[in-house]
């Protein structure tokens, strides 16, 4: 195996168990959201959407959801009158403890209610496979099935349903306590566990099956990959960075507190979003178009200052021919409670793997100056001055190229330079001498610096008081 797939197995096995759904099918769908239209057709033609088995598991799911699923809670009730429903001994219990005679007589009374344990398994696997379905529905061929048959999964899971249902993967306890119901709900959990055949196992369980699973999905990314659109160097990437992070050393954390996880997903975000905090210092590792607050809680979008310029060029298509730069990494920083103020750092993965792959590097720095054309209104760009000098930015590497290949540094003198804010406007790392593929356990004191840096750099452009207030952040929370 490569050292590219070889570090993105290390780093994916790292996320599975972060995600809300560890299963095989969670990791695919986080990958899956990062993919480019033409990967990710590739990418989801290698999973059993379209099969029959499936197909019946997504409605056995819907019927479940659509009929009453209880439990029997048992009360204790006390009443006046002997029945049969006296519960003697809880009522002698109580009489004697008490010092009295055996009134009032307790009895015990079963209810139905609602079995939200079973109800959040079915609706966690529901929106997992409502979100596999979203993937795959620009499909040429089969898109308008795979609509068809999220629309029918999310109508069977209404806000009324799923209102303070606690996720969970669904396993073989909820499997038993639904066939328990009667034969038609048994009928429906046959039909889903033949629908995850290929999707229950969890990760975690084994280290050389869940090696050997997650590297079969890095070689299908790999396939997917057909116009090398870099998806597997930026999605291992983007989880180096955070995994580096947290593992840092004291010299790398931005703060008087360590990195902590605060979510490795987002679910309203078009990708994938991870986010880190160190006190009050919130870091999102992202990718697309970079955004600042606007109105309510929502980000709008920066606009892309060359977009217009290639409006005015390109020939007239009745539609946008310009739809802005979308940076393959996004690392933005606000203080905890304050959204009001993002500053933020752009990166960029060039699977350089042919020759030395200094044509790659090349065009990677073209690709560098356009963000900084685009977006550096937003970054604090500044130009010298008539005298000479540099570009500088508000957060120094103000882009960073992440290559497979061929960068120049090695990795003493590029923790020397971060661990002193001293880096230049861009940056190069590579995969062998920055990310450390081999490193077991595994470690990229690169990365830490890196996100260090500019994690002290943004508390000093946001006015942070550097960690005086904590506000809990050395909890870890995941999900």
């Amino acid at each position: 195996m490569s050292l590219e797939l070889q570090l993105f197995v290390e780093q994916a096995g790292w996320l599975a168990p972060r995600l809300q759904d560890p299963t095989r099918i969670g990791v695919i769908n986080w990958l899956g959201r990062r993919l480019e239209r033409v990967a990710r057709q590739r990418f989801i033609t290698h999973f059993p959407l379209s099969h029959a088995v499936q197909r019946r598991g997504e409605t056995a799911v819907c019927a479940l959801l659509q009929r009453s699923i209880v439990v029997h809670a048992t009360k204790v009730l006390r009443v006046s009158e002997v029945t049969r429903a006296v519960d003697w001994p809880a009522t002698y219990a109580c009489a004697h403890l008490a010092g009295r005679p055996p009134q009032p007589l307790l009895v015990r009374k079963r209810d139905a209610v609602p079995d939200r344990a079973s109800l959040g398994a079915l609706v966690s696997l529901g929106r997992s496979w409502t979100r596999l379905l979203e993937l795959a529905a620009d499909h040429p061929e089969l898109g308008f099935e795979y609509l068809r048959r999220r629309t029918a999964l999310r109508a069977a899971m209404p806000p009324q349903l799923i209102r303070g249902l606690a996720p969970a993967p669904y396993g073989s306890r909820h499997a038993s306590r639904l066939r328990r119901l009667d034969d038609e709900a048994a009928f429906h959990v046959a039909s889903i566990e033949q629908a995850l055949g290929f999707w229950r196992r969890s990760f975690g369980a084994s280290a050389t099956d869940d090696s050997a699973a997650l590297s079969m999905l890095a070689r299908l990314l790999d396939e997917a990959d057909a116009k090398n659109i870099d998806t597997l160097l930026e999605a291992t990437v983007a989880l180096s960075i955070a995994r580096a992070a947290v593992n840092a050393d004291r010299a790398d954390w931005p703060t008087l507190f360590p990195w902590t996880v605060l979510a490795v997903d987002e679910p309203r975000s078009m990708y994938p979003v991870i986010r880190l905090r160190s006190a009050d210092l919130v870091c999102e590792i992202a990718k697309g178009t970079p955004r600042a607050p606007s109105l309510g809680d929502e980000r709008a979008p920066i606009a892309d200052l060359l977009s217009p310029w290639a409006d005015e060029v390109l020939p007239s298509t009745g539609r946008a021919r310009s739809t802005g730069r979308q940076p393959d990494l996004v690392v933005s920083f606000h203080l905890e409670g304050d959204p009001s103020r993002v500053v933020f750092a752009l990166g960029d993965a060039k699977r350089n793997a042919t020759g030395d792959g200094e044509s790659y590097i090349r065009a990677a720095l073209d690709v560098a100056a356009t963000y900084l054309m685009a977006f550096g209104y937003r970054m604090g760009l500044r130009l010298p001055g008539p005298g000479g000098g540099a570009l500088t930015t508000d957060l120094m590497p103000g882009v960073s190229l992440f290559c497979r290949q061929g960068t120049g540094r090695d990795a003493a003198s590029a923790i020397a330079l971060l661990r002193a804010d001293r880096a230049a406007v861009v940056m190069a790392f590579d995969l062998e001498n920055h990310l450390e593929p081999e490193a077991r356990p595994w470690h990229a004191p690169v990365l830490a610096a890196w996100l260090g840096s500019l994690g002290r750099q943004a508390i000093r452009v946001l006015g942070s008081t550097g960690g005086s207030r904590r506000r809990g952040g050395g909890a870890t929370r995941t999900r």
